[in-house]
């Protein structure tokens, strides 16, 4: 056994990962598979840091180069929305209907014990494309009142009608 999956095995069994719950059975057999592939593959320090990086993105469904605002990256969803709306395939949280194109977790608002939640003033209006989505985390008081204004004024100038 390689050291990687050596290591992936203690790491595992000390989150509980012990062969005692189905559900942490089946996702240990997963992430043990995947790792078996990767160590198969023979990554050296870079390599190893560049796969996983990727690999993370896509499979978070993260896009890895700038949206261009083609035609092709848009789906019709009119008929889901009752209005004239696409939303883009790559990225599922950016949307473009008549008012612009926006995406929908511009800001993430932040409570205090470390609550997170999205609203209707979470979604950014995109300047221009090239675009690369970027979520703002902005700390909110109990009345929503915002607390970390210097992250809320870069948000502000990223995206449009904050």
């Amino acid at each position: 056994m390689s050291n990687i999956l050596k290591h992936a095995e203690r790491e595992l069994s000390l989150i509980g990962y012990d062969g005692k719950d189905a559900y942490n059975n089946m996702a240990k057999a997963a992430i043990m598979e995947l790792l078996t592939t990767f160590a198969n593959q023979g990554h050296s320090g870079f390599s190893a840091n560049y796969v996983t990086d990727v690999f993370n993105k896509l499979a978070r469904y993260k896009i890895l180069s700038p949206l261009t605002d083609e035609d092709n990256e848009w789906n019709d969803v009119t008929e889901m929305s009752g209005y004239k709306h696409f939303q883009n395939n790559r990225d599922s949280a950016v949307f473009k209907d008549d008012t612009g194109c926006y995406y929908l977790d511009a800001i993430i608002w932040v409570e205090n014990g470390g609550h997170t939640y999205t609203n209707n003033k979470s979604l950014g209006y995109i300047k221009s494309f090239p675009f690369t989505p970027k979520t703002f985390y902005v700390k909110v008081d109990k009345d929503n009142n915002i607390l970390d204004t210097e992250e809320y004024n870069k948000a502000k100038e990223y995206y449009n009608n904050l």
